[in-house]
């Protein structure tokens, strides 16, 4: 028997959402092996959200910025590696201006807020260096971007 034009728009529904539909499975299915294995998370799921948001956060900040670069056409191979030079200047900062204590150690724990805020706007001139660096070899030099990320990793 024929499939009716109903049945036909069901499946087309379907066949156009199931990556969604897969990833919505995927996500249930790992939720619910995580609820077997650790019973801590039904003591307060509120709070494991919210950690479980604030853990991602940097992360969805960073696929943004790669996706701006991937929609534009280039591609930028080092951001992983500008992100993680980024962050070494930012802690080597805050620690070279930390007080030191009564042993000569840095005491990391009791820096100011000008002191982050020098350290974080290091950490944010080494990327800007970084990527100027790369617009630079893109543009004037005329590398392609794939070339020119993969050789500053």
């Amino acid at each position: 028997m024929a499939s009716s034009p109903r049945e036909l728009q069901e499946r087309s529904w379907i066949r156009a959402f199931r990556n969604e539909i897969g990833l919505a499975i995927a996500i249930v299915v790992v939720i619910a092996i995580t609820l077997v294995f650790n019973q801590d998370y039904l003591y307060d799921p509120g709070r494991n959200c919210r950690d479980i948001l604030y853990q991602t956060a940097l992360l969805g900040i960073f696929s943004l910025g790669s996706a701006i670069v991937i929609i534009s056409g280039g591609i930028d191979l080092s951001s992983g590696s500008v992100i993680a030079l980024a962050g070494s200047v930012c802690a080597l900062v805050m620690t070279a201006m930390a007080p030191i204590d009564e042993y000569g150690v840095p005491d990391t724990t009791n820096v100011g807020a000008t002191v982050v805020a020098i350290a974080i706007v290091a950490a944010v001139l080494v990327g800007a260096m970084v990527g100027t660096l790369h617009a630079w070899l893109i543009t004037v030099i005329r590398l392609p971007p794939f070339v020119a990320t993969l050789a500053s990793l």
